[in-house]
């Protein structure tokens, strides 16, 4: 029993120290789907519509958030770079104007073909 507590104590303090931050983009692909990513855990999804794959990719970051919480966020998994070449073209046109966004209190950019939304710790 005592260690079951103190294993509880040590997960909930490292979750304290550990902000989780990233970058959710959703995108109409050359292919005409629908494509997303998060950044910096390169989550990819695929699908027929924008909603869709915001949700999906929405309940994968979080998914992959929990196990980087179990793991305590080891650097090969925690920041991994971009492996799609259009993610990282999308990525590097968006980043400027999203961040410009995200410092004046804005985390979203919306246009008829992409959306893209950072999620910061609170």
């Amino acid at each position: 029993m005592l260690s079951a507590g103190v294993i509880k104590k040590k997960v909930a303090t490292s979750k304290k120290q550990m902000p989780v931050s990233s970058i959710s983009v959703v995108y109409k692909s050359q292919q005409g789907m629908w494509r997303g990513f998060v950044v910096p855990y390169d989550v990819t999804y695929e699908g027929n519509s924008k909603k869709k794959v915001l949700e999906i990719l929405q309940s994968m970051r979080d998914l992959y958030v929990q196990g980087l919480y179990r793991y305590n966020s080891p650097t090969h998994l925690s920041d991994v770079p971009l492996s799609d070449d259009e993610d990282i073209k999308v990525f590097n046109r968006i980043s400027p104007e999203l961040l410009k966004r995200t410092l004046t209190g804005n985390f979203k950019f919306e246009s008829k073909d992409l959306y893209a939304e950072a999620q910061l710790p609170a």
